[in-house]
């Protein structure tokens, strides 16, 4: 029987403070969404507080997790990041 790999989520979290455009960029360059589905996520994360990207072997949410988080808290320290 073939054992099932735990998946590990991105989320995104809304805050005031990072514009929705540069939400939509880092969506479309790190998780590979189109602009629609990556608007689709940015626009879930504004309305309900936050949006899944993603479901990822431990590793790869790790860095994802990661790059999202270092080019968030270099233009906007107050970005919130779990996985």
């Amino acid at each position: 029987m073939k054992s099932k790999s735990l998946l590990f989520s991105v989320v995104f979290f809304n805050d005031d403070f990072t514009p929705m455009e540069f939400v939509v960029y880092v969506i479309q360059q790190f998780f590979n969404y189109d602009h629609a589905k990556a608007t689709e996520v940015m626009l879930q994360i504004h309305n309900q507080g936050r949006g899944h990207c993603g479901a990822f072997s431990q590793e790869i949410a790790e860095t994802k997790s990661q790059q999202k988080k270092q080019i968030f808290e270099r233009k906007w320290p107050s970005f919130e990041n779990r996985y």
